[in-house]
């Protein structure tokens, strides 16, 4: 059933989903609509209306206003564009995609497809996998594959009709991901220009049209044999035929031995000279097997060289050095505009990197120390040659230039083109570098070819001496050629002094170095149609601007950086790129695609547009800081989904966020336990995780003797702790021995080591065994008679088991009965038991007071012990044993008269005694006689 569907003014999907299908109108809003087209129906699209699709599984022709179209379907179809810039994607089988005009865009499939433009306008053309062709529908168009590099991708064939096909070794490699051949077809109205360097095969017939068959490096081609084709010749570098002629007129200096085989040699003495220095890569561009062991050089050793110049366009002035050589003399012709704009291109290319002012003009009478001169004769200047500057700067000779009459070397002579580097080149040899081949230092391997040296016949590593075919050159002196000059003239120190940045466009080769003296710079390769490698650190190489081919392989690995200079930042492009840093703080910016970004020695930040909340940010190996990040939000800036090793911070557009921040990190504590008396107890030390990680951490961890010994006091432990994600604590078990050893605490360590996504914290944790055999100081109670013989009551304190340390205690006496200095003298102090003692004693003086009394006593007092506990009670007693007893004398007066009836003799007692006391009385005669003198009793 036909249905009419109408869309609103948002984004619509027609017929809706779940529709019947039908021979439906369907018409579309102001959204960007997606139709889902079946055969029968019709669309009608509004002008300028959004982005619209058509979605279909037959062969489809875009109506008006509708820009895309995808093919859908297991059969083969066709789909065809209208006027507008059209998007046509394929469905994985044979389609034939014809954009009709607009700068379209021709995806393939898994098929084998042809891919038909009208004329060169495209936006981009990709063939995706099988065997793809390319129809160029239209005539009279100039199709150079080098050209549109970028926008031409997985083609195995052209189609050519009526046009022109220009092609190199490197464009036929890029041109297919899988195939490094390409067949074109076409008829005698299509011309296929092929550069030097191809070799021809066996011809080949292919359903039944013959071929003619090449092969460049790893690049083949079959043309069609109906083809006109057209190869060009090798191109020779320098007149190496003039040498000969030359050498047989110039009168050279006696210290001379010769000339360079592509140049004159000047009779006078230079104005300033080098001895060798350190680099060889020095070195081999200056010194010559042939010369004193000097290199000259224009003016005086010390500030700026001022080269007086001429582009000769009158009659020329010859000196001394051209004697004899009358028909070089003859031969001369002015150089011609381009020719003279590209002298100036050179020495302001030369002067750019070198201290050397080139100034216009000369002083009266004079000619200039630097001429050109151009010459007719290909005989005699078959391509250009140059006298060194090893002559008086005042004289003719020294320094002139000779361009030859080879085209190459007039036609519009643009950086990269092989008469732009003959140029450079030979201005090389006029300031004063010779070829390294000639060198009496042998070149540094792999750094005698273009890549390193405008100076060199070689067009990469391991080339042959001989013509060159490469399809592009420098554009600038390079690596080698800069710290030559340099170390001949010094450095130019106010080029690029201000903050630069250096971009190339994108259908261009890059072959140049950089150098830049000074500010904060940048790589930018924001507009590259292919992913780039940036390397900021000096003379390393990086991968930017379109492949050409170096006469063996497509490179496209030639800018590089001079020694000494400094570029501290890169931005990538929107394809996949690798940045890497330098010692200096960079900021690298991979931009879109997936990139890699690589930081230095330096404080590095990878630069991101969005905010933080935008990015996944996964930890790979903290122990190189490798990260990846992830746009979430690729509608945002799709920034892709990059790896970064080596970098310290990232920022985003509202924050900036240490690197270390990131990764968690790994600390281990301190443990207190008691050793324990027997046996074995277990320590767990505790390892932390600051936070919880999204993949297992794990750690290496030992144990390292530091007052504790392993085997004796604990088991020595090495292993591996190992976190899952999302756990933040572990444990390392240590077993303790116990002992019954009285000694100080004693400590191990925990260390560690070798973190896996996770960074070290607290790296060495302490476990202190307590020591738990403590002795026990003990007293016990004493009693010793008040009058003893030394006067003094001695305590002994016993300790219970001898120790490794001292042990200490405070004593005092304490008053009981007994009073201090009544009783007793009291006491203080500290007691001090030696190592090794198990007792000491104490002495208390005692008072003898003569008096009969109970026994009384008084304490000693221990207290804050060192090395040991108290016994309980920590007093002892100390009792006085009262020894003094009552007696009796006989007091008053014991003479009496013999008259007395009675003597009273009076009985006398020490000191009054609590109860009743008795003793014994007798008489005994002396001189009286019992019975006579008295009576007994």
């Amino acid at each position: 059933m036909a249905t009419r569907y109408t869309g609103t003014s948002g984004n619509d999907i027609l017929p809706p989903p779940g529709s019947l299908a039908g021979a439906d109108t369907l018409l579309g809003g102001k959204g960007n609509d997606t139709y889902h087209v079946s055969s029968g129906d019709v669309v009608v699209e509004k002008p300028d209306a959004g982005i619209d699709q058509i979605l279909t599984a037959v062969g489809y022709t875009l109506p008006a206003n509708v820009e895309h179209l995808r093919l859908l379907g297991q059969t083969n179809a066709d789909g065809t564009g209208n006027r507008l810039d059209n998007r046509l994607t394929g469905n994985g089988k044979a389609n034939l995609l014809d954009g009709r005009g607009g700068a379209d865009t021709l995806l393939g499939g898994a098929g084998s497809d042809v891919l038909q433009v009208a004329d060169l306008g495209f936006a981009r053309l990709d063939g995706g996998t099988g065997f793809d062709t390319l129809e160029l529908s239209g005539q009279g168009f100039n199709l150079n594959l080098a050209d549109l590099a970028g926008q031409l991708q997985n083609l195995e064939a052209i189609r050519l009709g009526a046009n022109t096909l220009n092609l190199t070794p490197a464009s036929v490699a890029a041109l297919s991901d899988t195939h490094n051949s390409l067949r074109v077809t076409g008829s005698a109205a299509g011309t296929v220009n092929l550069d030097s360097g191809w070799q021809t095969g066996n011809d080949s017939v292919i359903a039944g049209v013959a071929y003619h068959n090449y092969r460049q490096g790893q690049a083949t081609l079959q043309l069609d044999a109906r083809l006109s084709t057209v190869q060009q010749a090798a191109v020779d570098f320098e007149s190496a035929g003039l040498a000969t002629a030359m050498a047989e007129n110039v009168r050279l200096d006696p210290n001379q031995g010769g000339i360079f085989p592509d140049g004159i040699s000047g009779n006078l003495l230079a104005t300033g000279y080098k001895l060798p220095g350190k680099h060889t890569y020095v070195n081999n561009l200056l010194f010559s097997t042939i010369s004193t062991g000097t290199a000259f050089r224009w003016g005086n050793d010390d500030g700026t060289a001022t080269v007086t110049y001429r582009i000769e366009t009158g009659t020329p002035k010859f000196g001394l050095p051209y004697d004899g050589l009358d028909d070089l003399k003859a031969s001369f012709v002015p150089l011609a505009g381009g020719q003279q704009s590209a002298a100036q291109g050179v020495m302001a290319a030369w002067s750019s990197v070198v201290d050397v002012d080139f100034v216009a003009g000369s002083a009266a009478g004079k000619t200039g120390d630097l001429r050109w001169f151009g010459s007719k004769s290909l005989s005699l200047i078959p391509t250009a040659a140059a006298f060194s500057p090893n002559g008086d700067a005042l004289a003719a000779g020294a320094g002139d230039l000779w361009i030859g009459p080879k085209p190459e070397l007039a036609q519009p002579l643009t950086p990269g083109s092989y008469g732009y580097l003959t140029y450079l080149h030979e201005l090389g040899h006029a300031l004063g570098l010779i070829h390294p081949h000639d060198s009496v230092y042998t070149p540094l391997p792999g750094t005698d070819c273009l890549k390193y040296t405008v100076m060199s016949y070689r067009d990469y590593a391991g080339d042959a001496l001989g013509g060159y075919n490469s399809d592009y050159f420098p554009t600038t002196p390079m690596l080698n050629d800069v710290a030559a000059l340099q170390y001949l003239y010094g450095a130019n120190t106010g080029f690029h002094a201000g903050n630069d940045a250096y971009y190339w466009a994108p259908e261009k080769s890059v072959y140049e170095t950089i150098w830049d003296s000074g500010g904060i710079d940048t790589i930018d390769a924001g507009n590259q149609l292919q992913g780039v490698l940036i390397n900021l650190n000096a003379a390393q190489w990086s991968q930017i601007g379109q492949p050409f081919w170096n006469g063996h392989e497509a490179v496209r690995d030639c800018l590089t950086i001079a020694r000494g200079v400094v570029i501290e930042n890169a931005k990538g492009s929107l394809q996949d790129d690798t940045l890497i840093g330098n010692a200096a703080a960079n900021l690298l910016a991979g931009n879109g695609g997936n990139d890699t970004l690589r930081g230095g020695e330096g404080e590095d930040s990878a630069v991101y547009s969005g905010n933080r909340a935008q990015y996944a940010v996964t930890l790979i190996d903290p122990a190189t800081l490798a990260f990846t990040v992830k746009d979430n939000n690729p509608g945002n800036g799709d920034d892709g989904f990059d790896t970064l090793i080596g970098l310290d911070q990232l920022k985003f557009a509202d924050q900036v966020l240490p690197v270390s921040s990131l990764i968690p990190s790994l600390s281990v504590g301190n443990l207190t336990i008691q050793e324990g008396q027997s046996g074995q107890s277990i320590a767990a030390m505790p390892v932390t995780l600051s936070a919880a990680a999204t993949q297992t951490v794990t750690v290496n961890f030992t144990t390292r003797d530091d007052s504790a010994t392993a085997a004796t006091d604990y088991v020595a432990q090495t292993g591996t702790l190992t976190f899952a994600p999302g756990e933040t604590q572990q444990t390392v078990q240590i077993l303790v021995n116990g002992d019954r050893v009285l000694e100080p605490d004693e400590t191990v360590k925990l260390i560690l080591s070798n973190p896996q996504y996770a960074q070290l914290g607290n790296a060495t944790g302490t476990l202190t065994l307590q020591n738990d055999e403590i002795p026990t100081l003990t007293l016990a109670p004493v009693s010793v008679a008040e009058n003893t013989l030394d006067g003094m009551a001695v305590l002994s304190i016993q300790l219970s088991m001898a120790t490794t340390a001292p042990v200490s205690v405070a004593y005092a006496t304490l008053d009981g009965s007994a009073k201090a200095g009544k009783d007793y003298s009291a006491i203080s102090g500290i007691l001090t038991i030696p190592a090794g003692a198990t007792s000491a004693s104490l002495s208390v003086p005692l008072t003898d007071d003569k008096r009969v009394e109970t026994d009384e006593t008084f304490g000693l007092r221990l207290s804050n012990p060192l090395n040991a506990v108290l016994g309980t009670p920590a007093t002892a007693t100390v009792t006085i044993q009262n020894d003094d007893a009552y007696w009796f004398s006989i007091g008053g007066n014991l003479a009496f008269p013999e008259s007395d009836a009675v003597a009273v003799i009076t009985v006398k007692l020490s000191q009054a005694a609590p109860d009743f006391l008795y003793v014994d009385y007798k008489t005994q005669a002396v001189t009286a006689t019992a019975g006579d003198d008295y009576t007994e009793s």
